[in-house]
């Protein structure tokens, strides 16, 4: 027969169960208090140097990100200045390409002057190649005649073998102009021109003046004589004679334009120095202005 054992609940010996593992509790609170206790300050401790860590670290990012700034506004200030300059540079490409349009233009406008020129130059030279009296100088755009078939020493009437020269040559030059449709509507002047050596008076004035009245009458002897020999008359036709009375004139030259035979040391070729010239001219504005119309 078993025992049944009893417990005095007075004994304060025996432990309930609860009150034991109350006591456990208790213990792991006071070790897990203590571990708190003495750990916290060292947590503090690193909590605190990563703060300031992340303090250093966001002041540099803040230095970093100013230097960013400075450094975007740089690269716009570049940009916009790029974007001024490329502006500047398409409005210069305009101005080079209307600058180019005009010297080409301006260089095509030269080349039909030239033509125009080449072309009446090689008409006379080719109508006075077998003369030998007459010179035909492309350059100055005159035909020159010599004085001395024209005029003796000191006088102004033409010579009889000055005359026959006058009508051989005359018509030649004349047609080279008056019948070129496009030739005579560019025409602005054909000068007849007399000219002297500087022989004479050694008063520098009265030499001048001397030649200036001597060279004039020559100059008009030649136009009168266009107008009044019936041979030119008759060859020349009331037309071309017409026509001429716009272009023509006379006009002396004294001794201003003298020509050396050696320029450095002033020594006058006096026979090639007394001449009868007639210079053409073109009216080289309208030949422009035409041409600008054209195109």
């Amino acid at each position: 027969m078993s025992k049944k054992i009893k417990f005095d609940e007075n004994n304060h010996f025996f432990l309930s169960i609860s009150d034991l593992i109350m006591g456990v509790l208790l213990v792991f609170i006071l070790l897990y208090i203590k571990e708190i206790s003495t750990s916290a300050p060292q947590k503090i401790e690193a909590l605190i140097s990563e703060n300031i860590a992340l303090r250093k670290e966001n002041d540099f990012l803040k230095k970093e990100i100013i230097k960013l700034k400075d450094k975007i506004k740089s690269l716009e200030k570049i940009i916009e200045k790029y974007r001024k300059d490329n502006k500047d540079l398409a409005e210069k490409d305009i101005l080079i390409d209307k600058l180019v349009e005009k010297i080409k233009s301006l260089e095509k406008k030269e080349a039909t002057i030239e033509e125009l020129h080449n072309r009446i130059n090689a008409k006379l030279i080719d109508a006075f190649k077998d003369d030998k009296d007459i010179k035909i100088d492309t350059v100055n755009q005159e035909l020159i005649l010599d004085d001395s078939v024209l005029f003796g020493v000191n006088e102004w009437q033409l010579k009889d073998v000055g005359k026959d020269k006058l009508q051989k040559i005359l018509p030649k030059f004349f047609a080279t102009f008056i019948d070129d449709e496009t030739v005579i509507n560019f025409l602005e002047q054909l000068t007849i021109e007399g000219h002297t050596d500087d022989s004479g008076s050694k008063n520098a004035q009265r030499n001048y003046l001397y030649n200036l009245d001597l060279s004039q009458k020559r100059a008009y002897e030649v136009a009168r004589f266009i107008y009044s020999d019936s041979y030119l008359v008759e060859t020349l036709g009331e037309e071309r004679l017409k026509k001429l009375k716009v272009y023509l004139s006379s006009n002396g030259k004294s001794n201003a334009n003298l020509i050396y035979k050696d320029s450095k040391n002033k020594v006058v070729d006096r026979n090639k120095s007394r001449r009868v010239t007639i210079k053409y001219r073109l009216d080289i504005q309208k030949m422009l202005k035409n041409s600008s119309e054209d195109n």
